[in-house]
């Protein structure tokens, strides 16, 4: 709310393309959820906000040099997110706030209780999709650079943070972006 005042105030003028690309994402999501019906209406609330704050910070966004802030910000608020619930662990009283964020996520196997990791957020899908946008945009800011020592740190762990959802869609989205990052860098290797 306090971005949309801010762009009002100061009369920036916001990529269409951007705000375009999102209506589509929201309509897509507001179908899936209709026809699906199985999230509750505030879970997709909570995540259309979520990114709408995201994308209408991209589409104001005049020069690409904070672009890359924005994205180690965004990267290195889910890595302490999942550190501090891996750390929480030792901690009894965290761990059971934990293991309660994340109650309707968890299975029981020979009387033994067992959580999927989603960091301080609710749901491990949801948290491992935010962990794949973070790694795309990790790439995208790194431009493929072997030089980029904090974008190629925050990748592994957030690759790290990702393979402790056991989410499958974070594994096939994940081998599907080592493909296409491969793809990328070799023909940018050939091409020099």
């Amino acid at each position: 709310f306090s971005l949309l005042i801010s762009l009002m105030i100061n009369k920036n003028k916001v990529n269409l393309k951007i705000i375009l690309g999102f209506l589509f994402l929201v309509f897509y999501i507001l179908l899936n959820s209709i026809l699906m019906s199985g999230g509750g209406l505030s879970t997709v609330i909570g995540f259309l906000l979520n990114f709408t704050t995201m994308a209408l910070a991209l589409a104001t966004l005049q020069k690409t040099k904070y672009f890359k802030r924005y994205v180690l910000y965004y990267a290195s608020g889910l890595a302490i997110s999942g550190f501090v619930a891996l750390l929480g662990n030792w901690i009894p009283a965290a761990k059971e706030q934990i293991q309660n964020m994340g109650e309707s996520y968890t299975v029981y196997q020979n009387n033994q209780l067992f959580t999927r990791f989603s960091g301080l957020d609710i749901d491990p899908n949801y948290f491992s999709f935010q962990v794949l946008f973070a790694i795309s945009l990790l790439l995208i800011t790194s431009q493929f650079n072997n030089r980029n020592l904090k974008e190629n740190t925050l990748i592994l762990i957030l690759v790290f943070m990702g393979i402790n959802t056991l989410s499958k869609m974070f594994l096939l989205l994940l081998v599907s972006i080592v493909i296409f990052t491969f793809i990328i860098y070799a023909k940018y290797k050939f091409a020099s």
